[in-house]
């Protein structure tokens, strides 16, 4: 090996530590960056030089090393399991967030509808004894306003609470289309950049940042495409196919959720799935139950006010008016005197009063009374919602645990890199000295051919 090998050895020492220098700053610069991926240098021996033929002991000799790559400290099994997990994640969290909403429709523990049934029958109990007090039929008006308040306000609850998880449904939309463009073109970018035989490890980065929020939105799966591009499917489609995507949009059929841009309809799991199923089946299941309450008390209460007579005589009228939970109220035309307290048309016969007190008992939305119909809603209520929160809780923890997985490979420790700046250093300064060397030799050579 002549001065001119050696020169160019120390040179190529020179270069890959200056690169690995760059590397570790660059890793610690994005120490805080999310999504970043620490990337390590490859380093690899570069092309021998053959010795001279025949001449024992000079084969083949080492010219330096060279950078095989800037690789992305990443595991495909580990993202694969996490993009697998992340739809379930997203959708159970979108569920827990929207049941913990609808699980307060019937009110607090102290107050709400409940409480207001408890109420209403406690104030026929009262009119039962008088019927002739001036209070006590006030108090029937007073709890009937009360408990059919509550119910209207539950029941707007519901179609608010409806209607906000259809606008997010219309929001996670939006959100997928523009995911998909951006994940399209940063897939176009980084096959250009490959072919041109560069290393975009950021731009990848920042690609697979994104797939991260479109599989948790849409619960898609990821395949590997050509040239580091990824492709994410939805429902077997091809949400993005390398630098190509589709868009969503919203459905236009009465029912909330997406369909593709030629109208046929997206079935997605992920955080868009579980909002359009609660807008299609949950939530407006809560109402039906909520409504079948009301028009059970309803018609119980109106079927045997009308069996009854008021103070003036007359036949009782009907007690509530409404079609359901949303509209039921209190019957304008009812007064203090026009209930109908009395069973035979006497002013102080409290028969009929009696009777309404004793509906508590009465069979009114289906096999069930009133207060196990309210009961069967809130316990339906509670259910769902603790289902929800232990389902959220329990994907979470396994996302948690492969992204924990994830970061150990991926993440930046600067105790780490600080070191290999060290290490790096001495390397750097080692190839300088081979360097100096080969040059004071080279000198020393000149000055004796000088003379």
């Amino acid at each position: 090996m002549g001065f001119e090998t050696s020169l160019w050895t120390g040179v190529s020492g020179l270069r890959a530590a200056q690169k690995q220098l760059e590397v570790a700053a660059h890793n610690i610069a994005n120490v805080n960056t999310p999504g970043f991926s620490r990337q390590r240098v490859e380093l690899q021996p570069a092309h021998t030089a053959p010795g001279a033929y025949g001449v024992r002991g000079d084969g083949q000799m080492g010219t330096g090393v060279t950078i095989a790559e800037v690789i992305r400290m990443r595991s495909g099994l580990t993202d694969a399991a996490y993009w697998n997990e992340s739809g379930n994640a997203a959708g159970s969290q979108a569920r827990a967030e929207v049941l913990g909403r609808a699980e307060l429709i019937l009110g607090p523990l102290d107050g709400g509808v409940p409480v207001a049934l408890s109420k209403f029958w406690s104030s026929w109990d009262d009119l039962s004894l008088n019927s002739t007090d001036a209070g006590a039929r006030q108090g029937v008006m007073d709890a009937a306003a009360t408990l059919t308040a509550h119910l209207r306000s539950s029941a707007s609850q519901v179609d608010r609470l409806t209607r906000d998880t259809g606008l997010g449904v219309n929001d996670t939309i939006a959100d997928i289309n523009n995911l998909a463009q951006e994940a399209a073109e940063l897939n176009q970018a980084i096959k250009e950049s490959i072919a041109a035989g560069q290393t975009p490890n950021d731009m990848m980065d920042r690609r697979d940042a994104v797939v991260d929020q479109l599989v948790s939105l849409t619960g898609g799966m990821v395949r590997a495409g050509e040239l580091g591009s990824v492709d994410v499917y939805v429902s077997n489609r091809g949400l993005v196919r390398g630098e190509s995507f589709e868009t969503m949009q919203a459905r236009t059929d009465g029912s909330s959720g997406a369909a593709w841009a030629d109208g046929k309809l997206v079935s997605s799991g992920g955080k868009l799935g579980a909002l359009a199923e609660l807008v299609n089946t949950t939530l407006p299941g809560i109402r039906a139950e909520l409504d079948a309450f009301a028009v059970g008390m309803r018609d119980l209460i109106n079927a045997a006010h009308q069996a009854g007579f008021d103070q003036d005589g007359a036949a009782g009228a009907a007690f509530f008016t409404g079609t359901d939970a949303g509209n039921i109220e209190l019957n304008p035309a009812i007064t203090a005197r026009k209930i109908a307290a009395s069973a035979g048309g006497a002013a102080v016969d409290a028969g009929n009063a009696l009777s309404i007190a004793g509906l508590r008992t009465a069979l009114a939305v289906g096999p069930e009374t009133l207060q196990q119909a309210l009961q069967s809603l809130a316990g339906r209520l509670g259910s769902l919602s603790s289902t929800a929160r232990s389902t959220a809780e329990a994907s979470r923890q396994v996302l948690d645990n492969i992204a924990g997985e994830r970061a150990q490979m991926s993440s930046v420790s600067t105790d780490e890199e600080l070191a290999d700046i060290v290490r790096f250093q001495h390397a750097y300064e080692a190839a300088a000295k081979v360097i100096q060397v080969v040059d004071s030799c080279l000198d020393t050579l000149l000055n004796v051919v000088g003379r």
